[in-house]
């Protein structure tokens, strides 16, 4: 690849977080309440909220129409600047990954995996990284980026509830396209924790697939109430334990497995236009909500409702600290959030809902 000048990259502050009862989240991740808060520190690029201005410089029209089965890594280069000034310049291999989102008659830029050299990422943003999932913008218009900070802020919501989950890191990406004359486009992305440093973060060890079959009630009941519960609350019945379909099971000694997600595009709160309910359920749109969950009692819910009512603001506070989003988003979301705190704020809705409304 030719040598390409640096370009120079900012950060700005982004949204803040809030902490809710630290027995519960800690519950969640089998740690004492105490040591909840003493994990693993994580790397540089998940070590703060700050939203990331960086350039990409790749082959990107090479890069798109790579979908098959036998895709292949392309050579590319991030350019970004650290919080002290320094500008960093690493060079990276680029992977089209996923499912749905890969085929091109959905997407028109497919989801990306970043493969960073971990002996050249020392000391820059990138240490301590290896694999990474870049979310991007699926399609050219607009409304594709709203669906990109909103899928990212549902990641933000869990992780107010649990350290087991799955961080983010919101960037606004100016990609430099060589196999185009070097077009520019800059659009919202975001990055994934990898599993590898998600697992040593919270001390936990996957569960692979071939090793035991998973469903729901092998989970820990806790967490796996606080999961099901997540999911309503965003509208999301994108996920399967048993196919670990958008799931991440992992373990902890002596205690049951618990589930972690991910991949929230066809929520409800994000409400995508090419999203759609599953079949055989009674949902007619995808912004209806369905519990999905083996059938508890009124009281197995009543920590976890305390939990998101003590939660209530932070959540709110994600969504209005967001200048990104367009002021609709942010009223249609508040009012889709509304309608759950008015559902576990009813018993007789709870019990028609969460205690008759099993799925």
């Amino acid at each position: 690849m030719s040598p390409i000048p640096v370009f120079k990259i900012l950060l700005v502050i982004a949204g803040g977080a809030a902490s809710g009862s630290a027995a519960l989240r800690a519950q969640a991740v089998g740690t004492a309440p105490s040591e909840a808060t003493n994990q693993t520190p994580a790397p540089p690029l998940f070590a703060t909220r700050d939203v990331l201005f960086l350039t990409i410089v790749a082959d990107f029209r090479q890069l798109q129409r790579d979908r098959g089965e036998d895709r292949v890594e392309h050579p590319a280069w991030i350019f970004a600047t650290g919080p002290d000034g320094s500008s960093d310049s690493l060079a990276v291999q680029l992977r089209t990954r996923g499912h749905w989102r890969l085929e091109r008659s959905h997407c028109g830029f497919p989801p990306l995996r970043v493969n960073v050299p971990t002996s050249r990422a020392t000391g820059t943003l990138f240490d301590g990284q290896d694999k990474l999932k870049l979310v991007v913008h699926c399609q050219g218009s607009g409304r594709y980026e709203q669906y990109i900070l909103q899928e990212y802020l549902a990641y933000r919501v869990y992780n107010l509830l649990t350290p087991a989950s799955f961080r983010a890191r919101l960037a606004q990406i100016t990609y430099v396209d060589t196999g185009r004359d070097s077009r520019r486009r800059t659009k919202w992305a975001f990055f994934i924790e990898d599993e590898d440093r998600l697992l040593a973060r919270i001390g936990a060890t996957v569960i692979d697939e071939e090793d035991i079959e998973m469903h729901q009630d092998l989970l820990d009941y806790e967490q796996a109430t606080m999961f099901a519960i997540f999911q309503y609350l965003i509208g999301n019945v994108d996920w399967s334990v048993s196919a670990r379909h958008n799931v991440f099971t992992v373990a902890y000694p002596g205690r049951q497995p618990i589930a972690i997600p991910h991949d929230f595009d066809w929520s409800g709160v994000v409400n995508a236009s090419y999203a759609s309910p599953p079949p055989n359920t009674p949902m007619r749109f995808v912004t209806d909500r369905l519990f999905v969950s083996p059938c508890r009692s009124q009281y197995d819910f009543q920590a976890v409702f305390s939990l998101l009512r003590e939660l209530r603001q932070a959540i709110d506070d994600l969504y209005t600290g967001r200048s990104e989003l367009e002021e609709g988003e942010r009223r249609r979301v508040r009012r889709y959030y509304d309608r759950f705190y008015e559902t576990i704020d009813d018993a007789k809705r709870v019990d028609r809902v969460f205690v008759r409304g099993c799925y």
